[in-house]
Formats: structure tokens, sequence, C-alpha cells
């Protein structure tokens, strides 16, 4: 899932390039990666792979990536939530996971038949898994609401969501990363992105419902990379005259973080 994350939040397959990368060696060495490349060849390729050793989680160590990560893009964003009410729903009946333990993230700043994206995702998410007699407990960044309530899913954004982690973790409208009413840049929302992906502990779906955006052939991108015999994620070395941020001087001694904290 780190993989994965660092990945995507740094646009390493992204359409037009990379968006912020490590351009050295080292740089990849202190975040526990295993680097393949001459950063002195632009446009050449790069392998980077990670050891089994440095995985913060040991399930990713027993189970394949196909197995604890899922990326899906739908033609509306109720087909979307009804896709994730149902994946809920089978991680608390059939999974044995306890509700506390799911955790929603929606991401994106439109405007959905009037309301606002976290009242739309609230109120339909709530209907959907009602259905299946599971609740909701939705803290956003303005309210007092515990993070975590016994026996019901957490709803958040990415404000409350950071520094908690969960058990299973859906990530909606990851397509919102083009949307430029949500955040001032991209790489401020490539970042959020991040934070979301790594909020999980062993399971991680990501979702959208624009599936024209780039963003989910980047995601189909990596997940085939990681998804292969030997995992590994192959990206083009960049120019780093044409990156938004050159992620190099505070990687060292980091092993789990966010990516806004070394730019």
């Amino acid at each position: 899932i780190l993989m994965l994350a660092h990945a995507v939040g740094m646009g390493l397959k992204r359409k037009d390039g990379p968006l912020q990368a490590i351009t050295r060696q080292s740089g990849w060495e202190n975040l526990g990666y295993e680097i393949d490349a001459d950063f002195r060849k632009i446009g050449s390729e790069a392998i980077l792979r990670r050891p089994e050793k440095n995985s913060p989680h040991p399930i990713q160590a027993e189970l394949q990536p196909s197995d604890l990560i899922t990326h899906r893009s739908f033609a509306s964003k109720s087909d979307e939530l009804e896709y994730v009410a149902e994946q809920v729903r089978a991680d608390v009946e059939k999974e044995g996971l306890k509700p506390e333990q799911v955790l929603v993230i929606p991401l994106s700043r439109s405007r959905r038949n009037g309301d606002s994206n976290r009242d739309y995702i609230s109120e339909k998410l709530a209907e959907q898994l009602e259905r299946h007699d599971i609740t909701i407990n939705a803290v956003w960044e303005e309210n007092d609401k515990n993070f975590l309530n016994q026996g019901e899913v957490t709803l958040a954004g990415i404000n409350r969501a950071k520094g908690n982690e969960a058990g299973s973790v859906y990530v909606l409208g990851v397509d919102a990363v083009s949307e430029e009413i949500w955040r001032d840049n991209e790489v401020h929302r490539r970042n959020e992105l991040f934070v979301a992906l790594t909020r999980s502990r062993g399971w991680i779906s990501a979702t959208g419902a624009t599936p024209s955006s780039s963003i989910h052939s980047e995601f189909d991108s990596v997940i085939q990379d990681i998804d292969s015999t030997e995992p590994h994620i192959s990206f083009e070395v960049p120019d780093s005259r044409d990156l938004s941020n050159e992620l190099e001087t505070d990687t060292e001694d980091l092993e789990r973080t966010s990516l806004d904290e070394f730019v």
C-alpha cells in the first residue's frame, strides 16, 4: 500500500510526468526502497522496489497486493457509493471486521444535487448502509465527535482522518486530483490523496466517478506493477526542472510519513 501511495502521491506514472519526486538514489533508500536508475539520463526507465522487510504492515507480507488493494471507477457518484456500501457490508458481515475498523474518506469539493460533497456523501452513504443495519459516524473537521464510535463506520474528511488508521479504508473521489476547486494546486491534492491512502492498516479501496480521468489509468498501471511476480514500480526519470517539488532533503530517518512533511 505504501508503494501505491508514494507512486500516486508523487505522480510517478502521471500522464504529463511526475509532479514531485526523489531524484537521488540515497533519497529513495532513506525511505526503505531499492532503486535501479541513472538519474543523469532524463526519460530513462527507473525501477523502484521495496524489500519485504521494510513493509510497514506484516499483513502485506502474507497476502498478495490484489488481496489488499482495490481500484474501481464508476459512471456516477451514486454507483460509486452503492459499490462502497456493498463492500463495507462485506467487510462487516463476511470478513468479520467491526464497523469501527472501517474508515471512509471522501475527497473533492464539488457540489452534488445542490449539496456540498460531504453532505451528499453523508446522506447517501447512510441510506445505503442502513439497508444493511450499519450506521455511520460522520466526523468532519469542525465537529467534536469522537473519531471512533463502537459499532459505527467512520466517515471523515482528510483533516480528521490524518493521524488515524483503520483496518479497511475506502478513499472516494480519487479523480478529484484534477479538480482545481479542491485545494489550490495539484501538489496539495496529491499530498492529501497520499495521506488518505496511508490511513489503512490492511485493505485499501480507491474509487472515483469520472472514468475518463487519467488518475484511473495511473492507479491501474501502478497496481499492475505492484501485483506482478516481482513487485516494483517503473517510471521515467524526470527532469528535475519540470518538477513542482524535488523531494530530497528531509527523507532521512523517515519510516512512514506524509508527502507534505518533506516539501
